[in-house]
């Protein structure tokens, strides 16, 4: 169930007044619909029900409590009226999870036209960009994130001016934030603007809000929201010069000079001062001294927070108090990347995550020696720090330092570090400096790491050198802990000879269900994967004389867990782009058991469309049992041919076995192509369900019925629904687009008739039971693809017309757990009454007003069972008209949610919520509904 099915009225005069009960001297808790000002800053609660709080701090900060008493409940703190190019800023921690529905986003309303827009930032367990029957918009780039837009119509729904019907705007994260601690900055403007590109238009802004929002969930919230600099204060950039040794400029006491730059230019950082915003500052590629000048008083944060492809941030210094205080001399960076991981290195002054670095606060005193202004010269960077800071932005360079004679420092992609005299593993913190172990230094690649002992040494990088600590112009990512490497599949075999012996452990076939050989290695089938979608070609691949590997792909944001011993890995990764033709088409991130291994990542932009490309990343520690691999789309979708483990301490793959099997054996089906079965444009939304769809033709096996089914890699236990056409046809994708939608959340639908067929069949009862049968046999067959993935205790039949009468005759069968007619109903058949007694679980019937047909045969059936559970419900339209529309329409929903409610045991409003209980969807207008022996 999605949030918004009950819609917030605050500011309406209905609300009535607040209960306001003080907590402390500088808050206030609200527990009843209050919409208002504090400290500067306009706030609304709304809630239908229950105990949800929520408390306004000083200036921005709101925190919230709320759990399954409350219904739905949301609230916040921002501005009315709002502003389209407002920048918005927030942080604080958000108590959400993904099995809770809740979301964190800017949230706000305007008239003429009324909208209700979302931007969303995280959500829990209901991604609103799924929002059943609404229109998808592409997506674009903001805040180092890409947005997903999707529009959806509100018909008489709640609103700012009462019952209306209107149109929400959503623009949702990919990848959302996280749980917990959380910051980031929204941009408003491009999504106006991408909005208004589309014919999105917003009207006259009322309130706008960083807003928590909860529905039948648990969890809590403490934001503080904020928007440029505050208390009169101003950010500027105060010195343009780009040398490393330039002095700085003099400022007056209260005042914070930040000194920093990027590698690409992009990179944008804030300056927080007691939790707030106070500097807002895009990065040169050269050093410059960024300037705050105000009064704020605190702790002191320098937050990088738009981390992606290349970007990295190097914090030289900050000025405040009368000193100058090194970045690396800080013992609090969150956002180095080291030891395998984002927060796993110690002091440094390079960012290469989101993340801060803490500089104290504006009243400490490091040196001993503050107050007053700090001079021009008053701190100087030296040679050596200099050096230590290089970032170079080419593949090949020379980087000088000098350094103590007796002690080797490190060449960490081409920047020299101290090297560690007592520190074994890793980064470590040694004469009040930051250094790197030997063993660290010298397990990266060739000429990206290793001791240098000269007193002045350069250090020259090969043409594959990484720049940065972590990133290369192609997005190849490095760690402290893994050594990668990337060439066409027949270099990487022979480059074997230079790494430690390793034994072969398992390879994947990714986005195939057969195998595939690379160079005498066997790549079973695909399996192994959570998410994504997969598809094979025939195109001829280039750079190697073994296609059927790189024919392959799996898709989208998803992961792999391959169960193996707890030992050290090395991986092989293969890609090929199959689809785009042009550069900046596809980006995305790959990491290993959360090594980060590819970042920002154009395959076409490497090596071009049907090539083969192949990365290894060496020294995998696994301690957990499996190998996780996940990938992450950032434009497009993340693709992956394949990949090979191989172990060089005796790690051993753990899993099962696979079936051996033949092409035959498997009798796997034909897939039928979308846009043939779909041919109303109206129905070309894709269906909306969260675990994908295809279309099939069991040709060998099945070959009177048409198969829709969800992606066999993102669901499991799948409950099995057989459907009968209207007028009982034998044309298997009549209903195709109906069909997709109840397979795309998550069940195995098998009509009628083959594709494309002709003709019709009433035999009540005969062809639904023969999909029952084969589905039942398929999930026991060892070669099947439907092997083990069925739940063949959960059984409906399903159909409209005609066919709805052949679901109700199959509901003798006593595996079928229930039976839905749609438009229909069994008073019109003569025989029914020897079917009656035989009913034995729930029957449904879903029907038009007295327009339909079915309307009176719907009613008799109602009123003579008596023997079983029975639902019925009328909606006003037509006898067919839900199968022309997008989805299905309200029927489609209804038809997901019963099922829900009696083959998943759903008892929320996605499932039982939706037809029985207190305000449920069938048990308003403009449904009229009743059961019994429920």
């Amino acid at each position: 169930m999605k949030l918004t099915t009950l819609k917030k009225m605050v500011g309406l005069s209905a609300l009535g007044l607040a209960t306001l009960c003080s907590t402390s001297v500088n808050s206030q808790t609200l527990s009843s619909n209050s919409t208002g000002t504090n400290n500067g800053f306009f706030y609304s609660f709304w809630k239908d029900s229950g105990s949800a709080t929520m408390t306004l701090y000083g200036s921005g900060r709101y925190a919230s409590q709320w759990n399954n008493s409350t219904n739905n409940w949301v609230g916040g703190k921002g501005w009315n009226p709002g502003n389209s190019s407002r920048v918005i800023s927030y942080s604080g921690n958000y108590g959400g999870s993904n099995s809770q529905n809740t979301y964190l986003a800017l949230y706000g309303w305007t008239r003429s036209p009324l909208i209700e827009y979302y931007v969303i930032e995280s959500y829990g367990s209901y991604n609103p960009a799924s929002c059943s029957g609404g229109t998808d918009y592409g997506s674009f780039q903001s805040d180092g994130a890409t947005y997903n837009v999707r529009r959806c119509l509100r018909t008489q729904q709640p609103s700012i001016d009462g019952t209306q019907t209107f149109y929400q705007y959503f623009s949702v994260r990919n990848p959302k934030k996280g749980f917990g601690n959380i910051s980031g900055t929204i941009t408003f403007a491009n999504h106006a603007n991408f909005w208004a590109s589309k014919g999105l238009n917003l009207g006259n802004h009322d309130y706008q809000i960083v807003a928590t929002e909860g529905y039948q969930s648990t969890g809590s919230s403490d934001i503080t929201v904020s928007q440029g600099p505050i208390n009169g204060g101003s950010s500027s950039v105060a010195n343009n010069s780009s040398s490393a040794n330039s002095s700085a400029t003099s400022i007056g006491a209260g005042s914070v000079v930040v000194r920093a730059r990027g590698v690409t230019g992009t990179e944008h950082i804030y300056l927080r001062v007691g939790g707030v915003n106070v500097g807002s500052w895009t990065l040169t590629t050269s050093y410059q001294n960024y300037v705050y000048t105000g009064a704020a008083s605190g702790d002191i944060n320098i937050e990088y927070d738009n981390d992606s492809g290349s970007r990295d941030v190097q914090v030289d210094y900050i000025q405040v108090n009368g000193e100058t205080r090194q970045a690396e001399d800080m013992t609090y960076n969150t956002a180095l990347y080291a030891n395998g991981s984002c927060g796993g290195g110690g002091n440094s002054e390079l960012m290469h995550c989101n993340g801060v670095i803490g500089f104290g606060s504006t009243t400490d005193c490091f040196s001993g020696n503050c107050g007053g202004g700090i001079s021009s010269t008053a701190s100087s960077i030296n040679a050596t720090s200099s050096a230590r800071s290089s970032i170079t932005a080419t593949s090949s360079s020379v980087v000088t330092t000098s350094s103590s004679a007796n002690q080797c420092q490190c060449n960490w992609y081409g920047t020299l570090y101290p090297s560690c005299i007592t520190t074994q593993s890793g980064w470590g913190w040694e004469n009040n400096k930051s250094c790197i172990s030997n063993t660290t230094c010298n397990s990266q690649p060739t000429n990206q790491g290793g001791l240098v002992c000269n007193t002045a040494s350069s250090v020259r990088s090969s043409s594959s050198a990484i720049s940065s600590s972590r990133f290369s112009s192609s997005s190849s990512v490095m760690s402290s802990s893994s050594v990668l490497s990337s060439s066409s599949s027949s270099r990487v075999s022979s480059s074997s000879s230079s790494r430690a012996a390793e034994t072969f452990v398992y390879a994947i076939n990714a986005g195939n269900s057969s195998a595939a050989t690379l160079n005498g290695v066997v790549y079973q089938p695909d399996r192994f994967a959570s998410g994504g979608t997969t598809q094979t070609v025939t195109d001829g691949i280039a750079g190697v004389t073994e296609d059927a590997l790189y024919q392959s792909e799996r898709y989208g944001t998803y992961s792999y867990e391959i169960p193996v011993s707890n030992a050290t890995y090395n991986v092989v990764l293969h890609f090929a782009e199959l689809y785009h033709n042009g550069a900046g088409a596809r980006a995305f991130n790959i990491s290993v058991e959360g090594q980060a291994v590819l970042s920002d990542f154009d395959l076409f932009g490497l090596v071009g469309r049907n090539t083969a490309y192949d990365q290894r990343v060496n020294n995998i520690a696994v301690t957990d049992g499996k190998l996780t691999i996940n990938l992450t789309t950032i434009v497009d979708n993340a693709t992956l041919s394949g990949f090979a483990i191989y172990s060089t301490n005796g790690g051993t793959f753990t899993g099962s076995t696979e079936p051996e099997c033949t092409t035959a054996d498997r009798q796997t089906p034909t897939a039928i192509d979308y846009n043939r079965a779909v041919t109303r444009q109206e129905q070309k939304n894709p269906p909306s369900g969260a675990f994908g769809y295809a279309i099939e033709h069991a040709t060998q096996t099945l070959s009177n019925h048409t198969i829709y089914r969800p992606d066999l890699n993102r669901a499991n236990n799948i409950p099995i629904v057989v459907w009968g056409n209207g007028a009982c046809s034998n044309v298997g994708t009549e209903q195709a687009d109906f069909l997709l939608q109840i397979a795309s959340n998550g069940y195995l639908v098998i009509a009628n008739g083959g594709p494309f067929g002709s003709g019709s069949n009433d035999q009540h009862e005969t062809e639904l039971v023969k999909a029952i049968d084969w589905a039942v046999k398929e999930n026991s067959r060892k070669c099947s693809q439907y092997y083990g993935k069925l739940n063949v205790d959960k059984i409906a039949t399903m159909g409209w017309s005609c066919g709805g009468g052949m679901a109700h005759f199959a509901a003798v069968d006593p595996r079928v757990d229930t039976a839905v007619a749609l438009n229909s109903g069994l008073g019109i058949y003569g025989d029914r009454f020897s079917y009656y007694p035989r009913f034995h679980s729930p029957i449904a019937i879903f029907n038009g007003d007295s327009r339909d047909v079915a309307y009176n045969p719907g009613l008799q059936e109602y009123s003579e069972v008596n023997n079983v559970p029975v639902y019925h419900a009328n909606y006003p339209q037509g006898h067919g008209d839900a199968y022309f529309q997008d989805n299905g329409g309200e029927f489609g929903i209804v038809a997901v949610g019963w099922l829900n409610w009696m083959l998943k045991d759903d008892l929320t409003g996605s499932g039982k919520g939706m037809f029985i209980g207190t305000n449920c969807r069938l048990c308003r207008s403009p449904w009229v509904s009743k059961y019994k022996g429920f």
